[in-house]
Protein backbone atom coordinates (compact mmCIF):
# COMPACT_ATOMS: atom_id res chain seq x y z
CA UNK A 1 0.00 0.00 0.00
CA UNK A 2 2.83 2.03 0.95
CA UNK A 3 4.78 1.87 -2.73
CA UNK A 4 1.43 2.14 -4.73
CA UNK A 5 1.13 5.74 -2.80
CA UNK A 6 4.40 7.31 -3.46
CA UNK A 7 3.99 5.52 -7.03
CA UNK A 8 0.48 7.80 -7.15
CA UNK A 9 1.88 11.04 -5.77
CA UNK A 10 5.16 10.51 -8.30
CA UNK A 11 2.91 9.94 -10.83
CA UNK A 12 0.44 13.62 -9.98
CA UNK A 13 3.47 15.28 -9.35
CA UNK A 14 5.12 14.39 -12.78
CA UNK A 15 1.12 15.09 -14.60
CA UNK A 16 1.54 18.46 -12.87
CA UNK A 17 5.05 19.50 -14.22
CA UNK A 18 3.63 18.29 -17.50
CA UNK A 19 0.71 20.85 -17.22
CA UNK A 20 2.60 23.70 -16.19
CA UNK A 21 4.86 22.95 -19.06
CA UNK A 22 6.21 26.40 -21.40
CA UNK A 23 3.54 24.95 -24.22
CA UNK A 24 0.51 23.90 -22.20
CA UNK A 25 1.06 27.09 -20.33
CA UNK A 26 0.86 29.19 -23.39
CA UNK A 27 -2.17 27.09 -24.81
CA UNK A 28 -3.39 28.00 -21.64
CA UNK A 29 -2.51 32.01 -21.80
CA UNK A 30 -4.27 31.82 -25.95
CA UNK A 31 -6.92 29.77 -24.75
CA UNK A 32 -7.75 32.29 -22.26
CA UNK A 33 -6.90 35.45 -24.02
CA UNK A 34 -9.34 34.68 -26.71
CA UNK A 35 -12.01 33.98 -24.26
CA UNK A 36 -12.05 36.65 -23.41
CA UNK A 37 -11.45 38.86 -26.81
CA UNK A 38 -14.92 36.81 -27.34
CA UNK A 39 -16.56 38.07 -24.51
CA UNK A 40 -15.45 41.50 -25.03
CA UNK A 41 -16.65 41.52 -28.66
CA UNK A 42 -20.26 40.05 -27.14
CA UNK A 43 -20.33 42.88 -24.79
CA UNK A 44 -19.40 45.44 -26.78
CA UNK A 45 -22.14 44.41 -29.73
CA UNK A 46 -24.47 44.21 -26.70
CA UNK A 47 -23.67 48.03 -25.71
CA UNK A 48 -23.43 49.10 -29.50
CA UNK A 49 -26.88 47.83 -30.48
CA UNK A 50 -28.04 49.23 -27.01
CA UNK A 51 -26.78 52.65 -27.51
CA UNK A 52 -28.35 52.14 -31.03
CA UNK A 53 -32.31 51.88 -30.10
CA UNK A 54 -31.81 54.80 -27.74
CA UNK A 55 -31.05 57.06 -29.89
CA UNK A 56 -33.77 55.82 -32.45
CA UNK A 57 -36.38 56.08 -29.59
CA UNK A 58 -35.21 60.23 -28.42
CA UNK A 59 -37.42 62.71 -29.06
CA UNK A 60 -35.64 65.98 -28.56
CA UNK A 61 -37.78 68.62 -26.66
CA UNK A 62 -38.63 71.23 -29.26
CA UNK A 63 -36.94 74.48 -27.60
CA UNK A 64 -33.67 73.94 -25.84
CA UNK A 65 -30.38 76.43 -25.59
CA UNK A 66 -28.80 74.70 -28.08
CA UNK A 67 -31.17 74.59 -30.94
CA UNK A 68 -29.41 75.93 -34.23
CA UNK A 69 -26.21 76.65 -32.23
CA UNK A 70 -22.88 75.25 -33.23
CA UNK A 71 -20.51 73.01 -31.55
CA UNK A 72 -16.77 71.58 -31.59
CA UNK A 73 -16.24 68.39 -31.38
CA UNK A 74 -13.14 66.48 -30.87
CA UNK A 75 -13.01 62.91 -31.06
CA UNK A 76 -10.43 60.45 -29.56
CA UNK A 77 -10.10 57.43 -31.31
CA UNK A 78 -7.48 55.34 -29.52
CA UNK A 79 -9.28 56.27 -25.89
CA UNK A 80 -10.55 52.87 -24.10
CA UNK A 81 -11.74 50.21 -26.12
CA UNK A 82 -11.22 52.99 -29.29
CA UNK A 83 -15.46 53.13 -29.40
CA UNK A 84 -14.80 57.20 -30.12
CA UNK A 85 -15.62 56.86 -34.08
CA UNK A 86 -18.69 54.57 -33.23
CA UNK A 87 -19.76 56.88 -30.32
CA UNK A 88 -19.33 59.83 -32.73
CA UNK A 89 -20.97 58.14 -36.20
CA UNK A 90 -23.88 56.38 -34.42
CA UNK A 91 -24.67 58.26 -31.33
CA UNK A 92 -23.30 61.70 -31.34
CA UNK A 93 -24.08 62.69 -34.72
CA UNK A 94 -27.44 61.90 -35.10
CA UNK A 95 -28.75 62.98 -31.92
CA UNK A 96 -27.07 66.42 -33.03
CA UNK A 97 -28.98 66.10 -36.04
CA UNK A 98 -32.36 65.50 -34.16
CA UNK A 99 -31.97 67.87 -32.14
CA UNK A 100 -31.01 70.80 -34.85
CA UNK A 101 -27.46 71.34 -33.60
CA UNK A 102 -24.49 72.04 -36.13
CA UNK A 103 -21.38 70.88 -35.64
CA UNK A 104 -17.92 70.59 -36.64
CA UNK A 105 -15.77 67.52 -35.78
CA UNK A 106 -12.24 66.63 -35.61
CA UNK A 107 -10.27 62.76 -35.10
CA UNK A 108 -7.57 63.64 -32.87
CA UNK A 109 -4.39 62.50 -33.96
CA UNK A 110 -1.84 62.17 -31.81
CA UNK A 111 -1.80 62.65 -27.45
CA UNK A 112 -1.76 66.46 -27.45
CA UNK A 113 -3.46 67.21 -30.61
CA UNK A 114 -6.74 68.32 -28.44
CA UNK A 115 -4.22 70.51 -26.77
CA UNK A 116 -3.20 71.88 -30.04
CA UNK A 117 -6.41 72.74 -31.28
CA UNK A 118 -8.02 74.03 -27.93
CA UNK A 119 -5.25 76.51 -28.35
CA UNK A 120 -5.44 77.78 -31.53
CA UNK A 121 -8.62 76.17 -33.59
CA UNK A 122 -10.84 79.44 -34.58
CA UNK A 123 -13.91 79.35 -31.59
CA UNK A 124 -15.70 82.38 -33.24
CA UNK A 125 -19.27 81.19 -33.36
CA UNK A 126 -19.04 78.00 -31.34
CA UNK A 127 -21.24 77.31 -28.39
CA UNK A 128 -19.05 74.87 -26.70
CA UNK A 129 -16.51 72.27 -27.12
CA UNK A 130 -17.60 68.75 -27.16
CA UNK A 131 -14.93 65.82 -26.19
CA UNK A 132 -15.31 62.41 -26.60
CA UNK A 133 -12.90 61.04 -24.80
CA UNK A 134 -12.06 59.74 -21.19
CA UNK A 135 -10.63 61.99 -18.55
CA UNK A 136 -6.96 62.37 -20.15
CA UNK A 137 -8.18 64.38 -23.13
CA UNK A 138 -10.52 66.43 -21.23
CA UNK A 139 -7.36 67.53 -19.15
CA UNK A 140 -5.62 67.93 -22.50
CA UNK A 141 -8.75 70.67 -23.59
CA UNK A 142 -8.60 72.30 -20.31
CA UNK A 143 -4.58 73.09 -20.61
CA UNK A 144 -4.84 74.24 -23.84
CA UNK A 145 -7.79 76.08 -23.06
CA UNK A 146 -4.96 78.10 -20.61
CA UNK A 147 -2.69 78.27 -22.58
CA UNK A 148 -4.65 80.55 -25.29
CA UNK A 149 -5.70 82.93 -22.09
CA UNK A 150 -2.07 83.06 -21.35
CA UNK A 151 -1.14 84.31 -24.94
CA UNK A 152 -3.95 86.49 -25.91
CA UNK A 153 -4.09 87.77 -22.13
CA UNK A 154 -0.13 87.63 -21.35
CA UNK A 155 -0.99 89.99 -17.39
CA UNK A 156 -1.02 87.25 -15.04
CA UNK A 157 -3.24 89.26 -12.31
CA UNK A 158 -6.26 88.81 -14.61
CA UNK A 159 -5.71 85.33 -15.95
CA UNK A 160 -8.22 83.45 -13.58
CA UNK A 161 -11.10 86.19 -14.60
CA UNK A 162 -10.26 85.58 -18.43
CA UNK A 163 -10.38 82.01 -18.08
CA UNK A 164 -13.89 81.92 -16.64
CA UNK A 165 -15.37 84.42 -19.46
CA UNK A 166 -13.81 81.55 -21.85
CA UNK A 167 -15.54 78.80 -20.29
CA UNK A 168 -18.64 81.15 -20.11
CA UNK A 169 -18.58 81.58 -23.44
CA UNK A 170 -17.59 78.05 -24.46
CA UNK A 171 -18.69 75.38 -22.00
CA UNK A 172 -17.57 71.95 -22.16
CA UNK A 173 -19.62 69.13 -23.13
CA UNK A 174 -18.67 65.46 -22.01
CA UNK A 175 -18.92 62.35 -23.59
CA UNK A 176 -17.90 58.90 -22.13
CA UNK A 177 -15.03 56.94 -24.16
CA UNK A 178 -12.39 56.46 -22.55
CA UNK A 179 -11.29 53.43 -19.76
CA UNK A 180 -12.57 55.06 -16.92
CA UNK A 181 -14.48 58.20 -17.14
CA UNK A 182 -14.35 58.68 -13.84
CA UNK A 183 -15.78 62.80 -14.99
CA UNK A 184 -18.38 61.53 -16.36
CA UNK A 185 -19.39 58.85 -14.47
CA UNK A 186 -19.10 61.88 -11.44
CA UNK A 187 -21.31 63.69 -13.41
CA UNK A 188 -24.03 60.95 -13.88
CA UNK A 189 -22.85 60.45 -17.51
CA UNK A 190 -23.00 56.38 -17.55
CA UNK A 191 -23.22 56.07 -21.37
CA UNK A 192 -22.86 58.16 -24.09
CA UNK A 193 -26.45 58.39 -24.88
CA UNK A 194 -27.17 60.26 -21.30
CA UNK A 195 -24.27 62.48 -21.72
CA UNK A 196 -25.79 63.28 -25.09
CA UNK A 197 -29.44 63.48 -23.44
CA UNK A 198 -27.77 65.50 -20.77
CA UNK A 199 -26.37 68.24 -23.29
CA UNK A 200 -29.20 68.72 -25.53
CA UNK A 201 -31.93 69.31 -22.56
CA UNK A 202 -29.22 70.87 -19.87
CA UNK A 203 -27.37 74.25 -19.45
CA UNK A 204 -23.98 74.96 -18.49
CA UNK A 205 -22.56 74.43 -14.57
CA UNK A 206 -20.42 75.79 -12.35
CA UNK A 207 -17.77 73.35 -11.73
CA UNK A 208 -14.20 73.67 -10.12
CA UNK A 209 -10.89 73.45 -11.31
CA UNK A 210 -7.74 72.66 -9.47
CA UNK A 211 -4.64 74.18 -10.43
CA UNK A 212 -1.40 72.27 -10.06
CA UNK A 213 1.93 74.60 -9.65
CA UNK A 214 5.20 71.90 -10.13
CA UNK A 215 8.30 73.99 -8.18
CA UNK A 216 12.59 73.17 -8.10
CA UNK A 217 13.25 74.11 -4.91
CA UNK A 218 17.11 76.20 -4.76
CA UNK A 219 20.12 75.56 -2.39
CA UNK A 220 20.57 79.60 -2.22
CA UNK A 221 17.60 80.74 -3.90
CA UNK A 222 13.81 80.76 -4.37
CA UNK A 223 12.36 77.86 -5.97
CA UNK A 224 11.99 77.97 -9.68
CA UNK A 225 8.43 76.58 -11.17
CA UNK A 226 8.73 74.17 -13.54
CA UNK A 227 4.91 73.55 -14.40
CA UNK A 228 1.39 74.37 -14.26
CA UNK A 229 -0.99 72.32 -14.86
CA UNK A 230 -5.17 72.98 -14.35
CA UNK A 231 -7.16 69.74 -14.07
CA UNK A 232 -10.89 68.80 -13.57
CA UNK A 233 -10.42 65.59 -11.87
CA UNK A 234 -7.57 64.28 -9.68
CA UNK A 235 -3.68 65.04 -8.73
CA UNK A 236 -2.00 61.97 -7.82
CA UNK A 237 1.05 61.08 -5.88
CA UNK A 238 2.70 58.07 -4.71
CA UNK A 239 1.07 54.37 -5.53
CA UNK A 240 -1.66 55.92 -7.79
CA UNK A 241 1.40 57.04 -10.29
CA UNK A 242 2.51 53.69 -10.89
CA UNK A 243 -1.09 52.75 -11.50
CA UNK A 244 -1.65 55.27 -14.06
CA UNK A 245 1.67 54.64 -16.00
CA UNK A 246 0.49 50.98 -15.77
CA UNK A 247 -2.82 51.44 -16.93
CA UNK A 248 -1.27 53.05 -20.05
CA UNK A 249 1.06 51.40 -20.75
CA UNK A 250 1.59 47.75 -20.52
CA UNK A 251 -1.78 46.86 -19.21
CA UNK A 252 -3.46 48.73 -22.10
CA UNK A 253 -4.07 45.75 -23.79
CA UNK A 254 -6.41 44.15 -21.31
CA UNK A 255 -9.70 46.49 -21.83
CA UNK A 256 -10.39 48.67 -19.52
CA UNK A 257 -12.50 46.32 -16.83
CA UNK A 258 -9.13 44.31 -16.37
CA UNK A 259 -6.48 46.50 -16.22
CA UNK A 260 -8.50 48.65 -13.20
CA UNK A 261 -8.49 45.88 -11.49
CA UNK A 262 -5.19 44.66 -12.44
CA UNK A 263 -2.93 47.93 -12.03
CA UNK A 264 -4.10 48.88 -8.40
CA UNK A 265 -3.17 45.45 -7.28
CA UNK A 266 0.07 45.06 -8.86
CA UNK A 267 0.84 48.92 -7.69
CA UNK A 268 -0.19 47.97 -4.33
CA UNK A 269 2.07 44.52 -3.89
CA UNK A 270 4.90 46.70 -4.76
CA UNK A 271 5.66 47.50 -1.07
CA UNK A 272 6.72 51.32 -2.37
CA UNK A 273 6.98 54.34 -0.39
CA UNK A 274 7.12 57.74 -0.79
CA UNK A 275 8.69 60.28 1.38
CA UNK A 276 7.13 63.69 1.65
CA UNK A 277 5.68 66.00 3.76
CA UNK A 278 2.08 67.73 3.38
CA UNK A 279 0.41 71.20 4.26
CA UNK A 280 -2.79 72.09 3.73
CA UNK A 281 -5.43 74.53 4.48
CA UNK A 282 -8.76 72.70 5.63
CA UNK A 283 -12.00 73.65 4.46
CA UNK A 284 -13.59 75.17 7.61
CA UNK A 285 -17.13 73.09 6.73
CA UNK A 286 -16.18 70.05 5.56
CA UNK A 287 -18.87 69.41 2.49
CA UNK A 288 -20.66 65.59 3.98
CA UNK A 289 -23.94 64.17 5.20
CA UNK A 290 -24.22 64.75 8.61
CA UNK A 291 -26.02 61.23 9.94
CA UNK A 292 -22.34 59.82 7.98
CA UNK A 293 -19.41 61.90 9.43
CA UNK A 294 -16.49 60.40 6.81
CA UNK A 295 -13.93 63.66 6.20
CA UNK A 296 -11.13 63.58 8.98
CA UNK A 297 -11.33 65.80 11.51
CA UNK A 298 -8.14 68.37 11.10
CA UNK A 299 -8.63 69.96 14.58
CA UNK A 300 -5.95 67.64 15.96
CA UNK A 301 -2.85 68.10 13.21
CA UNK A 302 -0.08 70.30 14.22
CA UNK A 303 -0.77 73.99 13.20
CA UNK A 304 2.15 75.17 10.78
CA UNK A 305 2.63 78.30 8.93
CA UNK A 306 1.89 79.36 5.38
CA UNK A 307 4.29 77.50 2.93
CA UNK A 308 6.22 80.36 1.42
CA UNK A 309 5.31 78.75 -2.60
CA UNK A 310 1.13 79.06 -0.96
CA UNK A 311 -1.34 81.57 -1.95
CA UNK A 312 -4.02 81.25 0.34
CA UNK A 313 -3.93 82.56 4.23
CA UNK A 314 -5.33 80.55 7.13
CA UNK A 315 -4.85 78.55 9.59
CA UNK A 316 -2.61 75.70 7.82
CA UNK A 317 -1.64 71.91 9.41
CA UNK A 318 1.20 69.75 8.34
CA UNK A 319 1.38 66.15 8.29
CA UNK A 320 4.83 65.70 9.30
CA UNK A 321 7.79 64.48 6.79
CA UNK A 322 7.06 60.31 6.43
CA UNK A 323 7.10 57.29 4.03
CA UNK A 324 3.88 57.42 2.52
CA UNK A 325 2.06 55.46 -0.16
CA UNK A 326 -1.05 57.55 -1.43
CA UNK A 327 -1.68 60.76 -1.81
CA UNK A 328 -4.91 61.73 -4.29
CA UNK A 329 -6.16 64.82 -4.76
CA UNK A 330 -10.05 64.95 -6.04
CA UNK A 331 -11.92 67.60 -7.52
CA UNK A 332 -15.08 65.24 -8.28
CA UNK A 333 -16.34 62.22 -6.77
CA UNK A 334 -15.38 59.09 -8.43
CA UNK A 335 -11.95 58.57 -9.69
CA UNK A 336 -12.98 55.68 -12.31
CA UNK A 337 -16.49 53.82 -12.79
CA UNK A 338 -15.70 51.40 -9.97
CA UNK A 339 -13.86 53.92 -7.82
CA UNK A 340 -16.19 56.20 -5.11
CA UNK A 341 -12.94 57.99 -4.45
CA UNK A 342 -14.45 61.09 -2.93
CA UNK A 343 -17.95 60.21 -1.63
CA UNK A 344 -18.00 64.16 0.54
CA UNK A 345 -17.13 65.26 -2.60
CA UNK A 346 -18.91 69.00 -3.87
CA UNK A 347 -18.20 69.71 -7.77
CA UNK A 348 -18.45 73.59 -6.85
CA UNK A 349 -17.81 73.73 -3.02
CA UNK A 350 -13.95 75.48 -3.27
CA UNK A 351 -12.05 73.04 -2.12
CA UNK A 352 -10.86 69.86 -2.62
CA UNK A 353 -10.47 65.85 -1.64
CA UNK A 354 -7.01 64.50 -0.17
CA UNK A 355 -6.91 60.56 0.12
CA UNK A 356 -4.04 60.08 2.46
CA UNK A 357 -2.48 56.62 2.84
CA UNK A 358 0.60 56.39 5.40
CA UNK A 359 1.54 53.98 8.11
CA UNK A 360 -0.44 50.95 6.41
CA UNK A 361 0.64 47.52 5.41
CA UNK A 362 0.18 46.36 1.72
CA UNK A 363 -2.88 44.10 3.04
CA UNK A 364 -4.10 47.57 4.63
CA UNK A 365 -4.00 49.16 1.09
CA UNK A 366 -5.26 46.00 -0.76
CA UNK A 367 -8.56 45.82 1.52
CA UNK A 368 -8.70 50.11 0.55
CA UNK A 369 -9.32 48.81 -2.87
CA UNK A 370 -11.49 46.32 -2.08
CA UNK A 371 -13.86 48.99 -0.06
CA UNK A 372 -13.11 51.39 -3.28
CA UNK A 373 -15.86 50.85 -4.83
CA UNK A 374 -18.45 51.87 -2.80
CA UNK A 375 -16.57 54.70 -0.98
CA UNK A 376 -16.49 52.92 2.09
CA UNK A 377 -12.51 52.82 2.34
CA UNK A 378 -12.84 56.38 4.13
CA UNK A 379 -14.06 54.47 7.38
CA UNK A 380 -10.69 52.42 7.33
CA UNK A 381 -8.42 53.67 10.62
CA UNK A 382 -5.70 53.92 8.40
CA UNK A 383 -7.20 56.75 5.73
CA UNK A 384 -6.96 60.24 6.18
CA UNK A 385 -9.28 62.18 4.44
CA UNK A 386 -9.26 65.23 3.90
CA UNK A 387 -11.09 68.49 2.42
CA UNK A 388 -8.66 71.54 1.96
CA UNK A 389 -8.91 74.96 -0.03
CA UNK A 390 -5.00 74.55 -0.81
CA UNK A 391 -1.98 71.86 -0.14
CA UNK A 392 1.51 71.49 -0.20
CA UNK A 393 3.48 68.89 -0.94
CA UNK A 394 7.18 68.47 -0.63
CA UNK A 395 9.22 65.59 -1.22
CA UNK A 396 12.88 64.32 -1.21
CA UNK A 397 13.28 63.60 -4.49
CA UNK A 398 13.48 66.07 -7.60
CA UNK A 399 12.43 63.56 -10.36
CA UNK A 400 9.48 63.24 -8.05
CA UNK A 401 6.60 61.93 -10.32
CA UNK A 402 3.18 63.21 -10.24
CA UNK A 403 0.11 62.71 -12.29
CA UNK A 404 -3.34 65.03 -13.10
CA UNK A 405 -5.95 63.35 -14.85
CA UNK A 406 -3.25 60.60 -15.35
CA UNK A 407 -1.34 63.11 -17.30
CA UNK A 408 2.24 62.91 -16.08
CA UNK A 409 3.60 66.35 -15.46
CA UNK A 410 7.67 67.68 -15.93
CA UNK A 411 9.94 66.00 -14.58
CA UNK A 412 12.30 68.18 -11.92
CA UNK A 413 9.89 69.37 -9.40
CA UNK A 414 10.07 68.52 -5.64
CA UNK A 415 7.67 70.85 -4.39
CA UNK A 416 4.12 70.81 -5.23
CA UNK A 417 0.89 73.27 -4.44
CA UNK A 418 -2.41 72.10 -5.06
CA UNK A 419 -5.36 74.94 -5.15
CA UNK A 420 -8.80 74.41 -5.83
CA UNK A 421 -10.37 77.47 -7.86
CA UNK A 422 -14.21 78.04 -6.95
CA UNK A 423 -16.81 77.71 -10.48
CA UNK A 424 -13.79 78.49 -12.66
CA UNK A 425 -14.86 76.57 -15.43
CA UNK A 426 -18.63 75.52 -16.80
CA UNK A 427 -19.89 71.83 -17.64
CA UNK A 428 -22.98 70.72 -18.91
CA UNK A 429 -24.44 68.20 -16.61
CA UNK A 430 -27.43 68.05 -13.71
CA UNK A 431 -26.13 66.53 -10.92
CA UNK A 432 -22.67 65.12 -9.11
CA UNK A 433 -22.88 61.69 -8.21
CA UNK A 434 -21.29 62.03 -4.61
CA UNK A 435 -22.03 60.28 -1.53
CA UNK A 436 -25.93 61.93 -1.25
CA UNK A 437 -26.72 61.24 -4.81
CA UNK A 438 -25.73 57.92 -5.03
CA UNK A 439 -27.45 56.97 -2.02
CA UNK A 440 -30.65 58.94 -2.48
CA UNK A 441 -30.70 56.28 -6.24
CA UNK A 442 -30.20 53.74 -3.80
CA UNK A 443 -33.46 54.87 -1.59
CA UNK A 444 -35.38 55.37 -4.94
Amino acid sequence: AKRYTTRSRKNVIKMAFELLSPINLLCIGIAVFLMLKMYRYKHNLNWENSLRSKVKAYNPPQSHLWKNKKILCLVNPFGGSKHGPFIWKEIVEPMLKKSSIQCRHIVTGHSTHAREIARSEDLDGISAIMVISGDGMIHMVINGLADRIREKHPDPSQFEKNFKELFERVPLVLVPGGSSNGVHFSLGFTDPFVALKEFVEGQPQPIDLMQVDCYESQPNGPSIKRDTKWDIHAFCWGLPVDFDEMTEGPLRFTGPTIKNILGPVFSVISGKRFNGEISFLPQERPTEPVEDKIVTDTSSYKDTVKPKLAALEGKWKVIPREDMAILVGMNLAWAADSMFGAPASNSNGGALDFIIARGCTTLNLLNMLINLEKGTHVHLKYIEYIQAKELYLETTNKQTRVTTSGELAKLGSDQFVVRSHKGIARVVYSKHMNYVEVNKNKKQ
